[in-house]
């Protein structure tokens, strides 16, 4: 991220993966996402913490697998995009140093994804979302 006074910005990129099981078999989905993120940052003694707003946008692969021998499997992919709000703490809080980064994220999607079978929802990218993260960055002072 790059900091300038009490302000951020954070630009991350973020992959996720999931197999919900429907009774036909199950529907493989990977993301691929970049997010920024801009709003203030407080610094404690060994820690900061960053409240702020967020939006992502990415790619969604959606493909089915069947467990009946006469089903059609199908697959697709669409763009997704997303708004919400984030909190993060990154430890330890030096400058130009790495960092690990712990988060929580709220929001809706702007433009979603879904797969269906035989007419009935089996996954989705669509709606409110609740999202946890960690990972490893460098914040640059500007």
């Amino acid at each position: 991220g790059v900091v300038r006074g009490p302000w951020q910005a954070v630009v991350d990129l973020e992959a996720a993966r999931g197999d919900p099981s429907v009774p036909l078999g199950d529907v493989s989905t990977r993301l691929l996402a970049g997010n920024a993120e801009l709003g203030p940052r407080f610094l404690f003694s060994h820690f900061a913490l960053d409240v702020g707003i967020c939006g992502s946008l990415g790619w969604v692969w959606m493909s089915g697998h069947t467990n009946d021998p006469a089903g059609q499997p199908s697959s697709g992919s669409a763009l997704v995009g997303g708004a919400g709000a984030r909190l993060a703490v990154d430890l330890p809080a030096h400058p130009r140093r790495p960092n690990l980064r712990a988060f929580v994220e709220g929001g809706g999607m702007i433009h979603g994804a879904d797969a269906t079978v035989n007419g009935s929802p089996a996954a989705s990218l669509t709606g409110g979302y609740v999202v946890a993260g960690l990972g490893f960055g460098i914040d640059a002072i500007r």
